[in-house]
């Protein structure tokens, strides 16, 4: 029997190269109509998914199809019924919906919408209205939630006199986000920690992880100096799919920090981190003295974010185990609860130490009861750990 020819092979191979073309270039423009969706600036006319029915057409536009109908002895053709169900689609867009036979039984993270941003940049805080206040004041929190803002007045500003950077890193992340009453949703994240032992970089990433590409939907990269007691952030810039990059200086000489997204010029208190830093800070101060973190013992530190910058009062809740796909850690828990008149959400960092006290998992949760974790999947050490 002679052996199959190339073109041969090519030709019975065509059909399956075609269709898992189609299949990924369908899924792909689903997820970006529902990433689209949940951009509260994206244009009307691009918010669109190849699986939404197109709408019924207006009162007018019915009548005079009707009319012309009858004059032509046709019946009368709809907008949704003629032509193709996806140009129609295209032409009167509606809320998109994706359908889960296109998602399978991951449906993806629209990680670009800013409700879902803490997660990614691990440290963020939603300001807290009056209402939420209560609302915490009111619930089943901890000590500090129940003291509203005096919790922050009687926890101790963070000093330190060394850190001990750890080494530098790649750390994948799986992200995934829990709403009550709605399926679980899914994306990837990126960590990249550099440094010179003077200098540093920090880069979170986070997007979807499709067929065959890759979307970045959020980046935030962090820079500065590495003191002996301290990061110092010099600049923290963020970049979110579709908008413009934000900025963040921290001037050390002037003892300031200004916002390229607002107008505040705020004082720049000691020991200062952006929403990124924080977490290397924290993990920076373990490596360096392992015995600081007791449980019961609380702190705050001033964070600065896009917009503005707050005190985040955390305290050390307990030492765990903690179970990832990368292998089972022992952590060291701690929590920012949310706090009255400031922030009305919670953040949860686990740090571990026989991985140099880098985060194995963040989880933000929000006032509505929605929870964002993200979990060390696999690490890269650019130098010996």
């Amino acid at each position: 029997m002679k052996p199959n020819s190339g073109p041969s092979v090519i030709r019975q191979l065509l059909p399956y190269l075609t269709l898992a073309a189609v299949l990924h270039g369908g899924l792909l423009a689903a997820l970006h109509g529902e990433w689209l969706s949940q951009q509260p600036d994206a244009p009307a006319a691009l918010q669109i998914s190849l699986t939404e029915a197109a709408p019924a057409p207006a009162p007018d536009v019915a009548q005079a199809a009707t009319q012309a109908a009858k004059k032509s002895g046709q019946p009368a053709k709809s907008a949704a019924a003629g032509g193709s169900p996806r140009r129609a689609a295209i032409r009167a867009p509606a809320q998109p919906v994706i359908a889960d036979a296109v998602i399978a039984a991951e449906p993806v993270l629209p990680l670009a919408d800013s409700s879902l941003i803490p997660a990614l940049s691990a440290v963020s805080a939603t300001p807290a209205s009056t209402d939420d206040a209560h609302k915490i004041s009111a619930g089943n929190g901890s000590a500090a939630e129940a003291q509203g803002v005096s919790a922050a007045d009687d926890a101790p500003r963070l000093s330190t006199t060394h850190i001990i950077a750890p080494p530098s890193v790649t750390m994948q992340m799986r992200i995934v986000r829990e709403t009550p009453g709605q399926n679980p949703m899914y994306g990837v994240g990126e960590v990249r920690w550099q440094h010179d032992s003077q200098h540093y970089r920090l880069e979170l990433n986070a997007g979807l992880d499709l067929l065959l590409t890759s979307v970045t939907l959020y980046q935030s990269v962090s820079e500065g100096q590495i003191s002996q007691a301290a990061l110092q952030p010099r600049i923290l810039s963020e970049k979110r799919r579709g908008r413009s990059e934000t900025a963040t200086h921290f001037d050390r000489s002037g003892a300031t920090v200004t916002f390229s997204s607002s107008n505040k010029t705020l004082a720049l208190h000691s020991g200062a981190q952006d929403r990124a830093s924080v977490l290397l800070q924290l993990a920076a101060l373990g490596k360096a003295d392992p015995g600081w973190f007791q449980a019961g013992r609380r702190f705050r530190i001033q964070v600065a974010e896009d917009r503005d910058a707050m005190d985040f009062v955390f305290e050390v809740v307990e030492e765990t185990t903690l179970k990832t796909s990368a292998g089972n850690y022992r952590c060291w828990h701690l929590r920012r609860p949310p706090l009255a008149g400031k922030y009305n959400s919670a953040l949860d960092i686990w740090l571990a130490p026989d991985l140099h006290w880098l985060p194995v998992q963040i989880r933000n949760t929000e006032s509505n009861g929605a929870v964002t974790t993200q979990t060390l999947r696999s690490t890269e050490w650019s130098s010996p750990s």
